[in-house]
């Protein structure tokens, strides 16, 4: 798990403000139209996201979304499911 990633989002949690997952990114010194960059960035809040499951926490990755900030992406929802939210 990346704590780099994860004080991030406990920091825009403190400050009640989602981030984009560019922003994030450009945190971070990734490249948003590298494949290998975003899929690595996926895999990052999933696994953020288990560890505050497994620690009765809220899901952090929900601090990260899309650049308008009305959306979350594809894998924030599987993972929302396979933590048994939702439908």
């Amino acid at each position: 798990m990346n704590n780099q990633i994860r004080t991030l989002l406990i920091d825009q949690a403190r400050k009640k403000m989602p981030i984009t997952y560019g922003d994030v990114m450009k945190k971070l010194g990734l490249d948003h139209n590298n494949i290998d960059h975003r899929n690595s960035l996926s895999n990052e809040l999933y696994a953020i996201s288990k560890f505050e499951h497994e620690h009765e926490r809220p899901l952090l990755s929900s601090m990260a979304m899309y650049s308008k900030l009305a959306d979350h992406g594809p894998g924030f929802y599987e993972l929302a499911e396979d933590f048994g939210f939702g439908d």
